[in-house]
């Protein structure tokens, strides 16, 4: 199954062979106003945290210092300004603000950062989320991310078993997660979230069990069910863990399937390939309408297909053109002092690849293809499919193609750590 991930990633990247400046140049003159339909996918990054555990996979800088998260915002600002005066103040969807620990924003640069987000687009009709922290979450402050307009909070959570714990190097209590959710709710968030890893070191099939049963308590309205991969090349920090603690793939599949029956006899509907909601969620409504789309933002009940991304290493989709920012700090600062945008990766994608990348979205969103369906269109000859058949993931029912009870725990385990849709050459 991984074979296929690869392949679908190999056959559709094509990088750009041009020079970081002129890929750029070449996305800006993509964005114009009279060309952006429809609502746009925001995402801003904020890699800064105070200190980072063993088990980190994301890009991160640790400091201790305001003054540098200052320096970044003067850098997003003109980020945002070289973005925004080729789109114009375009209708913003949906606007999520990850990192990094976002909430390790002062109350005065959360403030600032979306002043300088609603000046330069529309966000007035758009759901504001963010990653947060639960160990550095003030009642104040989640009164001040209310009042700045955030509905939604997704607290990076992965597991509450004292011996995983033990082996990243984090903690988090069920008692003052407790008290985090319960203020954040108090103070008026339509939903509070979480995450929950499998895969981490130290982790166990009854571990899993009992931090679900203690979820129960928590109620979390939604909860992102992510496989975790050890990647010490990329994040060097990594090397710090014992990797005679990680689990098995025989062990991860067993924990998988332990944390769907527990969410699920919890009265959760397992969502699209890793997320888990309540029946009544507009998500849950929209996967049963065969509506439910997937952003580099995450799940949504309506289709964007612009999303821009600001701040070291964010991505933006514009169809044929997907580019990354840069990973290091000072490389983006350094593109940005020079006024132009931190590009350091672009991939062209033909016409055709968008609408074989849109079916196997939609497959992995609904579950289902209707063949009917020309947005969402796979070619006869896909090799994905081919491939995706072959291996029990998919089968033909009527006029549609409907993914295998088998083919989904797959594919929230292959896909989710190769995220080949999602993570595209080395994105």
């Amino acid at each position: 199954m991984m074979e296929t991930g690869k392949g679908l990633a190999s056959r559709q990247i094509r990088s750009v062979d041009k020079g970081s400046s002129a890929i750029s140049e070449d996305f800006l003159n993509l964005l114009r106003v009279e060309e952006i339909s429809g609502p746009v996918s925001l995402y801003v990054h904020i890699p800064f945290t105070p200190s980072r555990d063993l088990s980190c996979d994301h890009e991160t800088a640790v400091t201790h210092d305001l003054g540098q998260i200052d320096r970044y915002l003067e850098f997003l600002e003109t980020e945002f300004d070289l973005v925004s005066q080729r789109t114009g103040k375009c209708l913003i969807g949906d606007l999520h603000i990850g990192g990094g620990t976002p909430n390790y924003l002062s109350d005065p640069q959360l403030v600032r950062l979306v002043t300088m987000i609603e000046c330069r687009f529309d966000i007035s009709e758009a759901k504001l989320s963010l990653d947060a922290c639960a160990t550095r979450v003030s009642r104040s402050q989640l009164e001040l991310l209310y009042g700045l307009g955030f509905t939604r909070i997704q607290f990076d959570v992965r597991e509450l078993d004292p011996a995983v714990h033990s082996a990243i190097g984090r903690s988090h209590s069920f008692s003052m997660l407790k008290d985090v959710f319960d203020n954040a709710r108090e103070v008026g968030f339509e939903l509070v979230c979480l995450d929950l890893n499998y895969g981490l070191p130290g982790q166990t099939v009854e571990g899993i069990r009992e931090t679900i049963n203690q979820f129960q308590a928590l109620s979390p309205d939604r909860v992102e069910l992510l496989p975790w991969s050890i990647r010490p090349d990329t994040y060097q920090h990594q090397r710090g863990i014992d990797e005679s603690g990680i689990p098995s793939i025989a062990d991860k599949v067993a924990m998988l399937s332990t944390a769907v029956d527990g969410l699920e006899n919890s009265g959760y509907t397992w969502i699209g390939l890793d997320c888990f909601t309540k029946k009544t969620d507009v998500l849950a409504k929209a996967q049963r309408r065969g509506a439910l789309f997937r952003n580099w933002n995450g799940y949504t009940d309506r289709e964007q297909n612009y999303h821009l991304g600001f701040g070291v290493s964010a991505v933006s989709d514009i169809g044929v053109l997907r580019v990354r920012s840069h990973k290091s700090l000072s490389d983006w600062e350094a593109c940005l002092s020079e006024a132009c945008l931190p590009i350091q990766l672009g991939i062209a994608v033909s016409p055709e690849e968008v609408l074989e990348r849109n079916a196997i979205m939609s497959l992995m969103c609904n579950m289902k293809l209707a063949e009917s369906n020309n947005y969402y269109k796979l070619p006869d000859d896909s090799p994905v499919l081919e491939a995706l058949a072959t291996q029990g993931v998919v089968e033909k029912i009527g006029d549609q193609l409907e993914i295998t009870p088998q083919g989904r725990f797959q594919l929230n385990q292959l896909w989710g750590d190769s995220a080949p849709l999602y993570r595209w050459g080395g994105f």
